[in-house]
């Protein structure tokens, strides 16, 4: 019974989170037989098992003339043909479309499939685009995007057919799963999100602190926060940690210390004791401009609420407030690379599966 340390540096929450800035890079399809495809395990908010019904992904740049059809497929993977991960090209199950009623480019589309397809956590699926039978009619093209990232995996991604053979693509994966009964999924290591861009704030800023919210169902303290932000010339920020508007914690950075002014980096930033966290209980962690020079912190939006279950939870969402007043300007499809770390865990609470850490934690610096 007590407080137990964990080992090493302690954990992040989450580890996919470990990059410094969000953005997009599309595969795209302009050409009758080619196609993009997403493969690897999927995983569930429940690590369970359900009914894919309908898939959810993100556009590039579209091009809509000559009103193609296209289909998205659910696929298996081939364990016959390799690397990369990749389809085997027999579409199980389907949903056609006019490329015209996706003709927006840059934003989040949900279609729903024809028969749904029951998928248990950690089971591989490829989901494919293409143009129908029909082929690509004018100019029109299709564009899917995947979010940049910092590190490689070896069990999921993207995989484009474009010259006759598959080759691997760029990015990691941007999918969101809906089940026939509402559960949510993605494929394992994906990073879903619809949009990104930044804040650039400072002290005499209409809102003058940003923070994410964290809550946890059992006790845990934390040593310090791993964020990433850019600084203009002579800026100078806190990390603060808050119960409601009370300070429990502050780390002071000046910015002659940060190895990088105007380029976004990733830093670990240490409180000067543990910070105790109460179960069940709302904490904020904010970043905090002194200076009139801005700070700049990246952000993306997700489509959902509740698409943040694949990141840290749904209270990891942007909160604002000026001159230290009450907090306000709650966003709640926002998030921004502000992360806790935890150093020690409660010893006597027994999580049933209603009490799991929303969005997983990997710990910190592995595989970065």
């Amino acid at each position: 019974m007590g407080w137990i340390t964990l080992p090493g540096a302690g954990i992040a929450q989450d580890g996919y989170w470990m990059r410094t800035t969000f953005g997009s890079t599309a595969q795209t399809v302009d050409a009758t037989g080619e196609k993009t495809a997403i493969t690897g395990p999927v995983h569930w908010t429940d690590h369970g098992t359900h009914d894919i019904q309908s898939v959810s992904f993100r556009t590039g740049t579209i091009v809509a003339t000559s009103n193609s059809t296209i289909v998205l497929s659910l696929q298996d993977v081939s364990l016959t043909s390799g690397p990369p991960n990749q389809p085997d090209e027999v579409q199980d199950q389907t949903v056609s479309f006019s490329i015209g009623t996706i003709s927006t480019s840059s934003t989040w589309y949900t279609k729903n499939l024809g028969s749904n397809r029951t998928v248990a956590e950690g089971e591989n699926v490829a989901v494919v685009w293409e143009f129908d039978g029909s082929g690509r009619l004018g100019s029109d093209s299709l564009a899917i995007n995947s979010s940049n990232t910092h590190f490689h995996s070896g069990n999921l991604g993207i995989a484009n057919k474009l010259a006759g053979s598959w080759q691997a693509g760029t990015g990691f994966p941007n999918i969101i799963f809906t089940a026939s009964d509402g559960t949510l999924g993605t494929i394992a290591g994906s990073f879903p999100f619809s949009s990104s861009s930044t804040s650039a704030y400072n002290s005499g800023s209409a809102a003058d602190e940003f923070a994410i919210g964290i809550q946890y169902p059992f006790k845990v303290k934390l040593s310090g926060v791993w964020l990433s932000v850019a600084l203009a010339p002579s800026a100078d920020f806190e990390v603060v940690l808050y119960d409601g508007t009370t300070a429990l914690a502050t780390v002071a950075v000046d910015y002659n210390s940060y190895r990088g002014a105007s380029t976004n980096f990733g830093c670990a930033y240490m409180f000067s004791s543990l910070q105790e966290l109460q179960a069940d209980t709302l904490y904020r962690i904010a970043v905090k401009p002194t200076t009139t020079n801005s700070v700049t912190l990246s952000f993306f939006i997700v489509d959902a609420v509740e698409h943040l279950d694949f990141h840290q939870g749904q209270n990891f969402h942007l909160w604002t407030r000026v001159n230290a007043g009450a907090w306000g300007g709650e966003v709640t499809t926002r998030a921004y690379p502000i992360v806790p770390i935890i150093k020690q865990v409660f010893s006597t609470i027994s999580l049933s599966s209603s009490e799991l850490v929303p969005g997983g934690i990997s710990m910190l610096g592995v595989g970065r």
